[in-house]
């Protein structure tokens, strides 16, 4: 404390700012880790795969379109009317989603 400059009386102001800055960043490596471990298990645990037609269900309303990317972040599916929807992966395992359609390329690798 004495290196900074830092007075007695001002101690638990510079403590109280310093736990703020940590949980700050805290929860957003908490937010960045969920996403990239939700990669890994769309990747490795589940049952879809680029060029898969998917149904999703989030919020009570249900959109369906081909699975385009699956990146440590986001998913993206290509809808026929909104153009190009951007899911984050954790959000994506929080909800509920159906296979319509598997694509013919996973389909003949099988």
């Amino acid at each position: 404390m004495a290196i900074w400059s830092v007075k007695q009386e001002n101690i638990l102001i510079f403590a109280s700012s310093l736990l703020t800055v940590f949980g700050v960043a805290l929860f957003a490596e908490m937010s960045i880790l969920t996403n990239i471990t939700a990669c890994l298990i769309l990747f490795f645990q589940h049952p879809i795969k680029v060029g898969d037609t998917i149904a999703i269900t989030f919020e009570g309303k249900e959109t369906e379109g081909e699975l385009i990317d699956i990146t440590y972040f986001f998913i993206f599916i290509k809808t026929p009317n909104r153009g190009v929807l951007t899911i984050p992966n954790a959000l994506l395992l929080k909800s509920s989603f159906l296979v319509v359609e598997k694509s013919i390329k996973n389909e003949v690798n099988k």
